[in-house]
């Protein structure tokens, strides 16, 4: 994360400094779902990882997706004589 990043809570958006997210290790969280914690208000707030909220499942079916998406481009791509 750069900058000041951007989060909705709610209603409400806040802007914190990349500073006040503290790493979750996977152990540490249901599922290994939270990648960092921040406090808001007081209160410990759990940022979510997308990257583990995935599946294996679902990893692979995004890989293969990905690997389709690389051949139509080559395909689509000007042939050399």
């Amino acid at each position: 994360m750069t900058g000041s990043p951007s989060w909705w809570t709610g209603s409400s958006k806040l802007s914190l400094p990349e500073s006040a997210f503290l790493p979750v290790s996977k152990d540490d969280s249901f599922n290994g779902c939270a990648g960092a914690a921040v406090t808001v208000r007081g209160e410990v707030v759990h940022v979510l990882s997308p990257a583990r909220i995935l599946l294996e499942k679902e990893r692979q079916a995004l890989a293969e997706f990905q690997t389709m998406a690389q051949r139509r481009l080559q395909d689509w791509s000007p042939q050399q004589p």
